[in-house]
């Protein structure tokens, strides 16, 4: 009886000593390590994709995460814009009029506007961007009542300067003749916010004076281009006011009709500035107006002339329209071996195009010389009283012919040399929207450089070129990258997800 009680009160502890064991055993057996390890991956795997998310999420803002698959690299600053934003020495903000989520919600040009304008503070720690919803923040838009901003503009703004971007601005558009609306052909954004932060930032601008008076016209785009690459562009009427002397360059676009006598003086006066040199004019040749007997007497004297007639191309591989012979291409300058007005080009390869370019004869050549000239052989000039039995075979003046020439006149102070500059341009054509907006001719870089080479601007202009986001153009679709980031984001992680899992609960049960 006694040895049964023993027992009896014994058994709690031996159990107790067995579930120990047990418990021991459990923790040492191939299941439990399985299952315990499984378990353990997933933890560490899921919380590692949270802390990788999270850290994209915080690094997105300030350092480029994407790819851009896009031929011409739409989504991307260019080279010349990242140096720009690099070199900064000034804080710049930009504000996009909008909240991010409804200014891209415009469609895809927005979208790849918004990313362009992103990566401006990703390469400098000089810029910022915000986003600013007018309508609930018009304490802030009283700043800039002046300016009566819109929806989805941008304002740029360096201290007490800033200059608003209109949202029409950042893009190229072309009106659909079947539906009497205008859709957007390219974009313009990079362009638009690079040239507004390169005037807020400056200090100084060099004064332009577009001069009117005589049926001027089409100079629109040109002197956007001007203004938008920090030139100060101020218009005056030169038959009522003289020539504000403080511009550096004068610009006669295209005049109807010739100038009379004194217009002409106030010209060569301009030029001479009392013998100081140091100015230049920019001279763009009508083709549809009549003879300019005044005005040619001063182009003779800078060893220049505009000849009768408009220069024609024949070869098809010349033109830049298919079948126009008015639409030549021309070519740089070469004969003197002076690389001047291409060298600061990206990209001397591309052409540049004079359509309905009237000749430009060099009458001096030890100071004046051709700028571009169109082919040797399969060009020349038709003249103005071109019958309907005219030929191009019957060309009293073939080729090469000049669509633009440069006199430069020099005077010495001491050994101080004094230059100004006299141009001539073939047609107003070279320099409209559609010619300029072009990427496959290289109008606005080339002009806008040989601008500044007359000018005498100490630092370069920066030309953007338009980008298309058109099918023939995308490396990816839109429709695909949203496959993409849907696959991506949600889908792989979930099936890594449900893969854990599994293994993780048949291991468990083994």
């Amino acid at each position: 009886m006694k040895k049964e009680k023993k027992q009896q009160a014994a058994q709690p502890a031996q159990d107790a000593k067995q579930k120990k064991k047990f418990s021991w055993s459990l923790l040492k057996s191939r299941r439990f390590r399985h299952g315990s390890m499984a378990t353990v991956i997933t933890i560490l795997f899921l919380v590692a994709v949270i802390v990788v998310n999270a850290i994209v999420n915080v690094l997105s803002d300030r350092v480029k995460m994407s790819v851009d698959l896009t031929q011409q690299q739409a989504y991307n600053l260019t080279q010349d814009s990242i140096d720009f934003v690099a070199g900064l020495e000034k804080d710049v903000e930009i504000i996009v009029l909008n909240d991010e989520s409804e200014f891209t919600y415009n469609g895809q040009y927005y979208v790849q506007a918004n990313e362009v304008i992103r990566q401006y503070a990703q390469y400098s720690n000089r810029v910022s961007v915000s986003y600013v919803n007018p309508a609930q923040n018009p304490t802030f838009m009283a700043d800039f009542s002046e300016d009566n901003p819109a929806t989805n503009d941008i304002i740029v703004r360096c201290g007490d300067r800033h200059i608003v971007v209109s949202s029409s601005d950042l893009f190229n558009q072309q009106l659909d003749t079947s539906t009497y609306s205008y859709r957007i052909t390219s974009s313009r954004a990079e362009e638009a916010i690079t040239s507004a932060m390169v005037n807020v930032i400056s200090d100084t601008q060099i004064q332009v004076s577009l001069l009117t008076g005589y049926g001027e016209s089409g100079y629109d785009a040109f002197v956007e281009l001007l203004r938008k690459n920090n030139y100060n562009v101020i218009t005056q009427n030169i038959v009522t006011e003289e020539i504000d002397p403080e511009s550096k360059v004068v610009i006669v676009f295209a005049p109807a009709y010739d100038y009379d006598e004194e217009a002409v003086q106030k010209l060569g006066a301009f030029l001479e500035n009392g013998n100081q040199m140091g100015k230049s004019l920019f001279y763009v040749a009508n083709f549809e107006q009549p003879d300019t007997p005044n005005l040619n007497t001063l182009l003779e004297e800078w060893a220049l002339q505009v000849g009768d007639g408009i220069v024609f191309e024949t070869d098809n591989n010349n033109l830049a329209v298919v079948n126009n012979p008015y639409y030549g291409l021309s070519e740089y300058y070469s004969g003197d071996e002076d690389t001047t007005y291409i060298e600061d080009l990206k990209d001397p390869s591309k052409p540049v195009i004079v359509p309905f370019s009237k000749p430009i004869e060099v009458l001096n050549s030890e100071i004046a010389k051709p700028l571009l000239t169109s082919s040797e052989e399969t060009s020349g000039v038709v003249p103005s009283d071109a019958g309907d039995d005219w030929t191009y075979e019957n060309a009293e003046v073939k080729g090469p012919v000049n669509t633009a020439a440069i006199c430069i006149k020099t005077r010495f102070d001491g050994t101080t040399p004094l230059i100004s500059n006299l141009v001539v341009v073939g047609s107003p054509d070279a320099l409209a929207e559609d010619v300029l907006s072009m990427n496959s001719f290289n109008n606005s870089a080339y002009f806008l450089n040989l601008f500044d080479h007359i000018a005498e601007r100490e630092d370069n202009s920066i030309t953007i070129e338009s980008k298309s986001l058109s099918v023939n153009e995308l490396g990816i679709t839109v429709g695909t990258s949203l496959t993409l980031g849907v696959v991506f984001t949600i889908a792989l992680p979930a099936v890594i997800l449900i893969v854990g899992l599994v293994i993780w609960i048949r291991r468990r049960n083994r």
